[in-house]
């Protein structure tokens, strides 16, 4: 079962870049659509399916100096194309709406309504735009992505072997769909990188302790549930199973913690809204879950309740649900739109927004680093 697990995730993470490479390299003519999908797929492929790092000769190598030094050189370049990347000359306004959400906050207006670069509406939830401050403050928004990456380097570094982390690094950065939101300045996978980073510091510090501090566990959760709805599927996943075993005034304590900051950023965001006719159709739930269908985000939402209690392996199981219920998701969606607009505007007229479909990246990733010691364990037991 999980050979056919692993097929499904590799497949998938092919799938996504593959979709990048073959959208917007069509907008070009130097090379050959056909040989660069094809170039792509026998690379990533390759180092899908063969992992590098177990060669002898690279064994050899001090992987933790090199690793040090790619992230570093990748921090610099990134900072370096947020730094000279003028985005008010993109058609993609994650950062603009991100910009204006803020700026409305700040300014105690309702942040809805505001009206970025294109002229479209802020879909952020109040916690993303709490997380963006510090970057509005220094100047650019888009320096989230500069943080994301950093902490992500960390987290791998500190949990994980170096061979395993420079694979992880690897995989992303051979990614089309993850450069794509560099260069767009969208903070869509920073905000799943932030997440992601939370949940495996937590579990690598804590282990089965999670809940040591319920307060301080409570407010983060609370604040990154308020990031973007699907983030509330790995951090129910995370966190719920675990809230009944632990004794009950450290559950009172995690639910009063959360419940008040979730109160707070709600209100904070609620008290500049006009009236109840402009919260009806300008709010973040209606922006995020226009293009899903209701059912399926009822579905989505519900199951990491119950399947939070059937994780006992909690590198491969967490890992993997949350991929296959995240993946799941974007794709129904990513075919509902096909189904009813076509495979022409997919390409050609941005029917539906393909970013959506990196939101796995970080823990499909997780669970192909450890696919070994996965496949070793299952096969022993």
């Amino acid at each position: 079962m999980n050979k056919k697990l692993f097929f499904f995730l590799k497949a998938y993470y092919l799938f996504i870049n593959l979709l990048f490479i073959y959208k917007y390299c069509l907008r070009q003519s130097f090379v050959p659509v056909v040989a660069l999908v094809l170039g792509y797929f026998l690379i990533a492929g390759f180092l899908l399916y063969k992992d590098i790092f177990s060669f002898d000769f690279i064994q050899r190598i001090n992987l933790k100096i090199v690793y040090k030094t790619l992230c570093i050189f990748i921090l610099i370049s990134i900072f370096l194309v947020l730094f000279f990347t003028d985005g008010t000359t993109l058609k993609v306004d994650r950062w603009s709406a991100m910009d204006v959400a803020i700026r409305a906050l700040l300014n105690g207006d309702y942040p809805y309504t505001a009206t970025d670069h294109v002229n479209n509406k802020s879909s952020n939830f109040p916690g993303l735009s709490l997380i963006g401050i510090p970057f509005y403050l220094l100047g650019n928004v888009g320096y989230l992505q500069v943080f994301a990456f950093a902490l992500l380097s960390y987290t791998l570094y500190k949990t994980l072997a170096i061979n395993k982390a420079f694979r992880f690094i690897v995989l992303l950065l051979i990614a089309p769909a993850y450069w794509w939101e560099i260069f767009a300045i969208s903070d869509l996978v920073s905000n799943i990188i932030l997440v992601f980073c939370f949940i495996v510091l937590i579990k690598y510090h804590f282990k089965d302790t999670i809940f040591k501090y319920p307060i301080l566990l409570g407010i983060t959760t609370s604040v990154l549930v308020l990031t973007r709805g699907v983030v509330a599927i790995p951090l129910v996943l995370f966190v719920f199973a675990p809230f009944f075993k632990i004794k009950l005034s450290d559950q009172i304590k995690y639910s009063i913690s959360f419940a008040t900051t979730l109160i707070f950023l709600i209100t904070l965001v609620l008290i500049n809204c006009p009236d109840l006719e402009t919260l009806k159709y300008y709010n973040p739930f209606v922006l995020q879950t226009a293009q899903t269908p209701n059912y399926i985000i009822v579905l989505a939402l519900a199951a990491p309740f119950y399947l939070s209690f059937k994780i006992k392996k909690f590198n491969f199981e967490f890992y993997t649900i949350t991929s296959i219920i995240i993946g799941l998701v974007v794709l129904i969606s990513l075919i509902f739109e096909v189904y009813s607009t076509g495979i022409d505007d997919l390409f050609y007229k941005n029917s539906f927004d393909l970013s959506y479909l990196s939101l796995v990246l970080p823990f499909i990733l997780m669970t192909l680093v450890n696919e070994k010691i996965i496949t070793t364990k299952t096969q022993k037991s």
